[in-house]
C-alpha cells in the first residue's frame, strides 16, 4: 500500500498538472481577450466617425440654410430696388413693405393657447333633440367640480 504522504504529493502533482492543463486549453480554445479588445476599439472607433459625419452634417446644413437666407434678402433687395425703378409708386411700396417678418403668420409668432378638453359633460337631458333655447340654464358652462 501507499503511504499517506505518497497519496498526498501524487493528489498535489495530479492536481498541479489539471491546472496547468486546463490553462493550456483555456489559452488554445477560449475567447481571446486581445480579439474583443481589438472589436471594442473598433466599434469606438466607428463610433467617432458616425458622430464627426453626423456634426459635419449639421454645420454644412447650417451653412447652406445661411446662405439660402442671404440669397432670400438679396432677392427681396433686388425685387425692391426694380419696383422702385420700374413700377409706381404703389407696387414699390408693397414690395418693399414685405419683409421676412411678414412671412410669418401672427398666428405663427405667438404660441397657440389650446384649451384641454374637459373631463365632463354638460348637464341637461340625454334624451333633448336640441331644438331648445340656446340661453336655457340648463347648457350653461360651469366649472368643472372641485374634489
Amino acid at each position: 500500500m501507499y503511504s499517506t504522504f505518497e497519496v498526498g504529493l501524487i493528489a498535489v502533482i495530479a492536481l498541479c498538472a489539471g491546472i496547468a492543463v486546463g490553462y493550456l486549453l483555456l489559452r488554445r480554445l477560449g475567447p481571446r481577450g486581445s480579439t474583443a479588445h481589438e472589436e471594442l476599439r473598433q466599434l469606438r472607433e466607428e463610433q467617432q466617425h458616425y458622430r464627426h459625419q453626423v456634426t459635419q452634417h449639421f454645420s454644412t446644413t447650417a451653412e447652406m440654410l445661411g446662405q439660402l437666407a442671404n440669397s432670400y434678402r438679396e432677392i427681396h433687395s433686388h425685387l425692391a430696388h426694380g419696383a422702385q425703378t420700374l413700377c409706381d409708386a404703389e407696387a414699390a411700396q408693397a414690395i418693399k413693405s414685405l419683409s421676412s417678418d411678414d412671412l410669418v403668420s401672427s398666428d405663427q409668432q405667438q404660441p397657440l393657447m389650446v384649451e384641454p378638453p374637459r373631463d365632463y359633460a354638460v348637464q341637461g337631458d340625454p334624451y333633448d333633440s336640441g331644438d331648445d333655447d340656446p340661453n336655457d340654464p340648463r347648457f350653461a358652462r360651469s366649472e368643472p367640480p372641485r374634489y
